[in-house]
């Protein structure tokens, strides 16, 4: 009953000790995980901020592009006496938006534009734009412009898309227009072909063409051709060289342009009071993050004249007959940006966090278990101190009762002595504890001095060739140990090694001692340690196989008051442990080694 006790109890501490591992290593992960998603979060939203700033800061950088783009062509147009053309004004504010967008949409970050005029009409908006220059009858240069989102169907605008992106160098395009210049009539994507029969030579073929449903093919003569260096193609968001090539980029961006047109009008101006009023659709751009500028392409002044957005600015819009009204709606993610710049420091931080958790629970745990082995060491300790006094306090006790009942008993010194021995016993076994206790103590602290291991052996084979009468120490000193350390220790740790070769020997029996330069050899020609035994002899308390115990020692050395507890052992692995040396004991022929030399 008292091992299926035992054994229950052993179970439940083993099942305690996984859940208090299992419960320190969830705190471990948890506390780096909590940490890792605390330092990346807080590192994310300050890149976000400063993507936010930066994308806001390419708004208002388009914007006024946008706005320095529409006032040239506007003032180019009043040069030639086109200003009050309003289908010319209008191609100059698509072609300013056209330009004005070139190279700024990102994958987080999709800028559109409308230009509206003074009485709330959208003029020109952000598009799939073709950008024409021609010539005017009376020679002037002056350009149209073509929504293509309005002109193509939507399969052969993806497909022009796909060979403006494409990388092919060999590939070029030519627009045709109505003779008037008016219309746009053909577009037809070229490619250079190497010749077949003449290696070197090339030749061009439409690859692919679109034609104006709108207008008649069967006469060729009412077009023209526009030289490519004379014409610019606007897709926003789709190129060849930029961050996201492809046009996965403009079909994005077309997306959201069908998903959040701009309103065809809005209802703003001034009232009939004097009062400028912003309705409903201007507030809901305004509300989208849309940026909002108003100028004024005044003829007496080239570079416009740019209104803010106060009441008193906006009222002396009245003094004016025409001015305009822009939005640069910014579709921007700054955390997604974020997230995208930060990928690989999240990799590597995760990495990072993963390796310290993982160090982290290993000393943990390897703390936890020196920690677990001191207490039980503790608990060895107190049992094996109780059990160690038990039997001399017995002794006592029965002697001294002995004493009490008959006083005047002829074995009264008899027991006294005994008494005496046992009290001596006892006090041996007190120091030693107190040695064990310095030695785990954390404080501990080792002399430094120079010490021969040769000098201690000397004195030590010394006095045991007195106590040892009947066994022959030889000794070989090749060369000197010399360390730096504490020589009482040192000196009590051969003492033990020594004691037990003599303690642990036939009466006739051989203690052979071996010194050279890299170790010290101590061998007996006792019995051979078990092998189940062996691996235990350096442990605290373990006397182990009663064969070669004391009771097999001679009557003279029980006598002589010498007594075994399994820490003499225990003491020298420590000290030489201190010491930075290694003790190993293993059996021979005619009886065991102890090897002890330098490093762990």
């Amino acid at each position: 009953m008292r091992k299926k006790d035992i054994n229950r109890k052993e179970r439940e501490t083993g099942r305690k000790k996984k859940v208090t591992n299992r419960k320190m290593r969830g705190t471990a992960i948890l506390t780096f995980a909590a940490l890792y998603l605390l330092s990346m979060g807080l590192m994310t939203w300050l890149v976000q901020e400063s993507y936010a700033a930066e994308f806001q800061s390419d708004a208002a950088a388009v914007a006024e592009q946008i706005k320095q783009n529409a006032e040239s062509g506007i003032i180019s147009l009043q040069e030639m006496g086109m200003a009050e053309d309003e289908e010319r004004v209008t191609d100059s504010l698509y072609a300013a938006i056209g330009r004005g967008l070139a190279g700024w949409n990102s994958r987080y970050h999709l800028l559109s534009a409308g230009i509206y005029d003074s009485e709330g009409r959208l003029a020109a908006k952000s598009c799939s734009l073709l950008v024409a220059a021609i010539y005017g009858e009376n020679g002037n240069e002056y350009e149209r412009t073509f929504n293509l989102d309005e002109y193509m169907a939507e399969d052969d605008l993806n497909t022009l898309a796909e060979y403006w992106t494409a990388p092919d160098s060999g590939i070029g395009m030519n627009f045709y227009l109505t003779r008037n210049g008016e219309d746009l009539r053909l577009i037809a994507v070229m490619k250079n072909y190497e010749s077949l029969t003449e290696p070197g030579e090339y030749a061009t073929k439409t690859e692919w063409y679109w034609q104006n449903p709108d207008i008649q093919t069967g006469d060729t003569s009412d077009r023209i051709a526009v030289n490519h260096w004379r014409t610019a193609l606007f897709l926003p968001g789709a190129a060849q060289r930029q961050e996201d090539p492809g046009t996965d980029l403009w079909r994005q961006w077309k997306e959201k342009q069908e998903k959040d047109p701009f309103p065809e009008k809005i209802r703003s101006g001034y009232q009939e009071n004097g009062d400028f009023a912003v309705y409903a659709e201007e507030q809901k751009l305004a509300e989208t993050g849309a940026q909002r500028m108003i100028w004024i392409p005044h003829p007496e002044n080239e570079s416009g004249n740019a209104v803010g957005d106060g009441d008193l600015a906006e009222k002396e819009l009245s003094e004016f007959g025409t001015y305009y009204t822009l939005f640069v709606r910014s579709n921007a993610h700054p955390w997604l940006a974020a997230m995208d710049y930060l990928k690989y420091v999240y990799l590597g931080s995760l990495l990072f966090a993963a390796a310290c958790a993982v160090i982290l629970i290993i000393a943990m745990e390897r703390t936890y278990r020196q920690r677990a082995q001191m207490e039980e060491r503790r608990r060895d300790f107190t049992n094996a101190m109780a059990h160690e006094m038990k039997t001399p306090l017995s002794v006592i006790r029965g002697f001294a009762e002995n004493l009490l009942d008959n006083p005047d008993t002829e074995k009264r010194d008899y027991y006294l002595q005994q008494m005496i021995s046992q009290t001596e016993e006892m006090d041996g076994l007190v120091k030693e504890m107190i040695r064990i206790s310095r030695l785990d103590s954390e404080k501990l602290v080792i002399k430094k001095e120079q010490v021969s291991l040769r000098k201690i052996l000397e004195d030590e084979t010394s006095g045991l060739a007195e106590q040892a009468e009947h066994i022959r120490v030889l000794c070989s000193y090749e060369s000197d140990i010399f360390l730096e350390g504490d020589r009482e220790l040192l000196t009590l740790a051969f003492r033990n090694l020594l004691s037990n070769a003599a303690v642990y020997n036939r009466p006739d029996g051989e203690i052979r001692i071996c010194l050279t330069g890299e170790k010290c050899v101590i061998e007996n020609t006792g019995d051979n340690i078990s092998p189940e035994d062996l691996p235990h002899v350096c442990e605290m308390f373990y006397t182990g196989n009663r064969s070669r115990s004391r009771e097999k020692y001679s009557e003279e050395k029980k006598t002589a008051g010498e007594r075994h507890f399994g820490l003499g052992l225990y003491l020298a692995e420590r000290i030489l442990q201190l010491h930075g040396m290694k003790l190993q004991i293993e059996n021979i022929a005619d009886g065991v080694r102890v090897t002890v030399r330098r490093g762990l």
